[in-house]
């Protein structure tokens, strides 16, 4: 996809509902995954506000910023792209904003929103779905206004609260056994319907449990391999289950260890039946089970709660603990996505271009 200048009309709405999620804070934090977003969504407007110097606790001046900011990183991302002729000027003729349109723009942004925030499940994949297509067209280098790392990062929260907002999502955060999480990894892994949920079964391999494979060996020195489904589902149960436990210690596999300590595969704590493994379900519980207690898992993670200690129980260092973080994140935000990026009012949401009544430049500036 090409970069393009952004619909003006849809910065505005999507930085003032952005805003809205800083004033809904009390009815988002009663909530983990509503505290991950509140908090993704005040980092921004904080990141964006200290680059340029403006105040962070006012709403207006947080929007306008944040406005003008993306607005101003779009446009670079598009000089640059004329500038290194990859596109031509034709391309872009009469869709610079003018001074005017700017204007008004700024002028809309302190006015009350005319398309509020929706704090429901479909108007939180509309959100992520707008701000997936805005943030696209942002400017990428470091002298950027607009980290787009916490862009993404916000992308990411949106998408978990959206997922969050079922009716049958807080049950499985809470009360996902660890039979139940294998069981139902195990499903999505193998589903014979599973392009119902984003086609997961190959998403899973490959995103997922690829990356825990570990390489080891016996007391015997003989070479052991544990399989990264069986790594990643014994993880996500052991942090799962320690929630409130402060000082549990979580065991898992790192490579090069000698030992001969087993721990369960992802079959057997599943209960599998391999004669009838071909003609595995899976259900939107299975889905929720799975997805609910990866976020669970992360949660526990990142409270720092834990001790991290390999199958030998020696204390892992920063750097396993931080790679362990970063594949369990990147994991469940790609597996996020792909579920939410398939809900019609994300679709919605992303091809939105509502009308713009600013007037248009018939010069491209600068």
């Amino acid at each position: 996809m090409s970069t393009r200048i952004n619909n003006l009309n849809k910065v505005v709405n999507v930085v003032k509902q952005l805003d809205d999620l800083i004033l809904q804070n009390d009815k988002l934090c009663q909530t983990e995954s509503g505290k991950n977003l509140f908090k993704a969504a005040e980092q921004l407007f904080l990141s964006v506000c200290k680059e340029v110097g403006a105040d962070h606790t006012k709403s207006t001046s947080r929007k306008s910023t944040l406005m003008a900011s993306m607005i101003e990183d779009n446009l670079t991302s598009v000089r640059e792209r004329i500038n290194a002729g990859i596109s031509s000027k034709e391309m872009y003729e009469g869709q610079f904003p003018t001074n005017a349109m700017m204007l008004s723009a700024t002028k809309q942004i302190k006015q009350k929103s005319d398309s509020p925030l929706i704090l429901d499940q479909s108007g939180i994949e509309f959100l992520s779905g707008s701000l997936n297509d805005v943030n696209h067209n942002l400017d990428e280098r470091e002298s950027a206004l607009v980290d787009k790392t916490l862009t993404h990062r916000l992308e990411s929260a949106l998408n978990r609260y959206a997922i969050s907002l079922d009716p049958m999502y807080e049950r499985a955060y809470k009360n996902t056994t660890p039979e139940e999480f294998a069981s139902s990894t195990f499903r999505m892994a193998n589903s014979v319907t599973g392009d119902q949920f984003f086609g997961v079964e190959r998403a899973l391999t490959m995103l997922t449990f690829n990356k825990f494979d570990r390489q080891g060996s016996y007391e015997s020195g003989n070479d052991r391999t544990y399989y990264g489904s069986d790594v990643f589902s014994n993880l996500v149960n052991d942090l799962a289950n320690s929630s409130g436990k402060m000082g549990a210690v979580i065991k898992t596999p790192v490579d090069e260890i000698q030992t001969d300590v087993v721990q369960p595969s992802l079959a057997k704590v599943a209960n599998v039946d391999f004669n009838n493994v071909h003609s595995a379900t899976a259900s939107k519980q299975n889905f929720l089970q799975f997805t609910a207690t990866v976020h669970k898992a992360l949660d526990v993670l990142e409270s720092g709660q834990v001790k991290i200690v390999d199958l030998n129980g020696k204390e892992a260092d920063k750097e396993f603990i931080d790679e362990i973080k970063r594949d369990l994140h990147s994991s469940s935000t790609v597996l996020d996505q792909m579920n939410v990026s398939k809900r019609k009012a994300y679709n919605v949401g992303f091809d939105w271009h509502p009308k713009e009544e600013l007037g248009r430049d018939m010069e491209l500036s600068h």
